[in-house]
């Protein structure tokens, strides 16, 4: 019997892609190959959008994404073996503010939940999740600057005043997907500003599975990562 882990980014309707089936499908072989020889290391394997009888995932109209993870038996060698399971639904795509950097950060936020380490989620599984912040903060720190160059290139010279190297200056692009998601999903909840970091500063790490930093936190996790800063304060505790 197989147990799993469901991680979900958010989940509303929308229709007409803004990335193309085949855009997204560079994305995904990038992310594939990006992590290719870190996970044949493990002996683990990775998945996105698996087959499932009668399910086109792009098609599908859910702005949704997640990450899972189960063991299974191996039947070549007989031992257990750790899988990643993601999915990008249509409704993603069809944002339209999406763009190829902007799926690659929300596939990476859902690998951070797998690879990104602590701190953890308290839902007391045998593979704990890192928590929101912990799986935004890998998205740009670790994750992006690896799938990036293995996608065509881009010229966004807007962004070159904030980092003046050309794949940090991607990242700020794909978060702009991610701005166009958030105020998607949390409406006036979900606005953000470039200029206005979060002024919060916690004392404790939440780790309850169902908590989110706000949408202004998870921008400024997101900057400070793709800077190679400290995670900030609104959601990471110190000391």
């Amino acid at each position: 019997m197989l147990t799993g882990l469901l991680s979900a980014f958010l989940c509303t309707s929308v229709s007409l892609a803004a990335i193309t089936r085949e855009e997204l499908g560079e994305v995904v072989h990038a992310l594939g190959s990006a992590y290719a020889f870190e996970l044949a290391a493990r002996d683990e394997t990775l998945a996105v959008n698996s087959p499932l009888a009668g399910l086109d995932w792009f098609a599908y109209p859910a702005v949704h994404a997640s990450y899972s993870t189960y063991e299974a038996r191996d039947p070549r060698t007989g031992a257990n073996r750790r899988h990643h399971e993601l999915s990008f639904m249509g409704g993603m795509a069809a944002l339209p503010e999406m763009t190829r950097e902007g799926a690659a950060l929300i596939l990476c936020h859902e690998m951070g939940h797998g690879l990104g380490g602590a701190p953890y989620k308290s839902d007391g599984t045998r593979f704990p999740l890192s928590v929101e912040g912990q799986a935004d903060d890998y998205a740009t720190r670790v994750c992006l600057p690896r799938v990036l160059p293995l996608l065509p290139p881009t010229h966004e010279p807007r962004f070159e005043a904030r980092c003046a190297q050309p794949l940090c200056a991607r990242s700020f692009e794909a978060m702009e997907s991610l701005r166009a998601l958030l105020r998607h999903a949390w409406g006036a909840r979900g606005e953000t500003d470039w200029e206005s970091p979060d002024p919060a500063v916690v004392v404790t790490i939440e780790t309850r599975p169902d908590y989110y930093p706000s949408a202004q936190c998870r921008l400024d996790t997101l900057v400070n990562g793709a800077l190679e800063l400290e995670r900030p304060a609104c959601w990471f505790a110190r000391g």
